[in-house]
């Protein structure tokens, strides 16, 4: 199922690039971390920090609008802080998605604003705590996470930029179970942020 979800995604990019082959084209490498937390998992902060990297593939529709389609690792999750419990247990939770982010971007000079929709698929996840409790792994996580995404662009050079990116689960991570607690109807949703690096190859 993932590896057709994965040919779909890029079926549709080069059928994109295909129907506007007069359009150019730039491509890019990015490489960063990601700082996250999981909305409804009984803690709090962006404590949790991982790897992000990819590339992406962007074009201008004017001097104004651009747009751009990527594919990134990116790992997500929380991890339990000593001022998030009184009784710390050592908890984390670590989820790695293959991330293909579609971005629409409003320039204003060395500044881009982004906004987009990314579709994520998990190719790895695993819960721990120093008790080894077996609950942590008793509630499955969803396949995919559809998120909404905010962020900013600075461009030191035409080939080097910096990218600060939000982005927010739009439906639940994983839905409730005996065994994991947070609310009914809204269940757990992957809330990051990500830094990064970007180069564009000329």
């Amino acid at each position: 199922m993932r590896k057709h979800f994965i040919l779909l995604i890029l079926f549709i990019s080069l059928g994109i690039s295909s129907s506007a082959q007069e359009r150019i084209f730039h491509a890019g490498l990015l490489g960063g971390v990601s700082f996250s937390q999981v909305l409804n998992d009984g803690l709090s902060h962006y404590s949790k920090l991982g790897f992000y990297g990819g590339g992406f593939i962007s074009t201008e529709f004017s001097d104004l609008w651009s747009g751009e389609i990527g594919f990134t690792y990116v790992m997500k999750g929380s991890k339990e802080n000593f001022s998030d419990n009184v009784s710390y247990d050592g908890y984390k939770m670590t989820l790695g998605y293959i991330d293909f982010p579609f971005i629409a971007k409003v320039s204003f000079q060395k500044f881009d604003v982004e906004f987009g929709l990314a579709i994520g698929i998990l190719v790895n996840s695993n819960e721990e705590n120093w008790y080894q409790d077996p609950a942590y792994s008793s509630a499955q996580f969803e396949a995919f996470d559809f998120s909404g995404i905010i962020g900013v662009n600075y461009s030191f050079t035409d080939t080097w930029g910096l990218n600060l990116r939000s982005e927010n689960s739009i439906i639940p991570i994983r839905y409730p179970t005996d065994n994991v607690y947070h609310p009914p109807l809204y269940g757990q949703r992957n809330i990051i942020l990500t830094l990064a690096v970007r180069y564009f190859i000329r």
